[in-house]
């Protein structure tokens, strides 16, 4: 049939023919090996085959012991997890470790600013005294200094040694009253105005070498004491008592 058609054409048409079917097959001759590198998609029964034998492998699994799962999905579990390892083994406990020591509070001298004229003192002295009582026995501390401050204008003038003796007593009966044994020393000052006494007890603090300052907030509240004037002149730790 084909030789035919070839027999009908005329002889120019022959040979263009003859040439585009030498080309196509040599087209066909250099992709043949291209073609049998692609891999073909497989049949229906590759796949079918394939189905079955992933259903009888799960089957498998199924009838296999967790244990053995296990041990054929990780061989070697502390190599698999070694920061989970790790952080698990008993030194690394965090809840076992015990914390860092600390350097506890102490105070070795305390000082007492008293702004007082009244002989006897008032309950907010007696409550700043005895709060040092206190902190010196637990603590331990090696002194006691109180620095008593007339009131400017209060001072009595009359018969000022007997003001001081009956304000030593006071002191020393409200410090032994706590039960404390600590030593201590009473320093007497006055000031001329208003103001300056935040001045004097930071230079009695740094006279004495004081490392707690205990006073009483009444001081403050009346203006006699200045909270922030004492934080730029007091050198150690400030208590103060409400």
């Amino acid at each position: 049939m084909r030789s035919e058609i070839f027999r009908d054409l005329p002889s120019g048409r022959m040979a263009l023919v003859a040439s585009a079917s030498r080309a196509d097959a040599a087209r066909r001759a250099a992709a043949a090996p291209l073609a049998a590198a692609v891999p073909r998609r497989p049949s229906i029964a590759a796949w079918s085959a394939a189905a079955a034998a992933a259903g009888a492998g799960a089957a498998a699994a199924a009838a296999t012991p967790a244990a053995s799962i296990a041990a054929l999905r990780c061989p070697h579990p502390s190599r698999r997890f070694p920061v989970a390892a790790a952080a698990t083994a008993p030194g690394n406990d965090p809840q076992q470790q015990k914390p860092a020591a600390v350097d506890p509070l102490k105070y070795d001298h305390l000082l007492v600013a008293l702004i007082d004229s009244n002989p006897y003192l008032d309950p907010n002295s007696h409550a700043a005294l005895a709060a040092a009582a206190d902190l010196a026995s637990a603590h331990r501390s090696r002194k006691i200094s109180v620095l008593l401050i007339d009131e400017p204008g209060k001072s009595s003038e009359s018969s000022p040694g007997a003001d001081a003796s009956l304000r030593l007593k006071s002191v020393t009966w409200h410090i032994k009253e706590r039960g404390c044994e600590t030593p201590f020393d009473f320093l007497e000052r006055g000031v001329g105005e208003k103001g300056a006494a935040s001045a004097l007890v930071g230079d009695v603090a740094d006279e004495v070498g004081s490392d707690l300052l205990v006073l009483s907030s009444a001081g403050v509240h009346s203006k006699h004491l200045d909270a922030n004037l004492l934080a730029e002149f007091v050198s150690c730790p400030i208590l103060i008592l409400p």
